[in-house]
């Protein structure tokens, strides 16, 4: 399984130690906003199961999420949003750029890696083929 994470911000760490917790551990590659995201989609030999775009300032993941919806590449690819709160406006701005999940990551700790194993397992047992 390869995972996509977006996140700029001091969090990055604790949500890919969450991510890199699960059994079995996914492929993981991390990127620090939606241009970034692009490139590895344009150069990835096997494309994300999902990518987890994680908001923190400067940046919004709606931001993240439109730059990264806006390249063929990255059109296709499932996307979670992890949030901090629960920004009605963000939720629906997203939900238009095709999310397939909105989650709030206000957990810390084995918290965080079940909210995350929870999102990965719920997308997963939803596409299998």
């Amino acid at each position: 399984m390869n995972i996509l994470l977006i996140e700029d911000g001091d969090g990055q760490q604790e949500v890919r130690s969450a991510i890199l917790e699960m059994e079995p551990s996914p492929a993981l590659h991390a990127v620090r906003n939606g241009e970034q995201a692009q490139e590895y989609l344009r150069e990835a030999h096997e494309p994300p199961v999902l990518a987890l775009i994680a908001g923190a300032p400067p940046r919004t993941a709606v931001e993240d999420l439109r730059v990264l919806r806006s390249d063929a590449h990255g059109r296709g690819v499932p996307v979670a949003v992890l949030c901090t709160d629960r920004q009605e406006r963000d939720m629906i701005e997203s939900h238009g750029f095709g999310v397939s999940g909105y989650v709030l990551r206000n957990v810390a700790g084995d918290g965080l890696t079940q909210a995350v194993e929870s999102i990965l397992f719920h997308w997963l047992s939803k596409n299998e083929t």
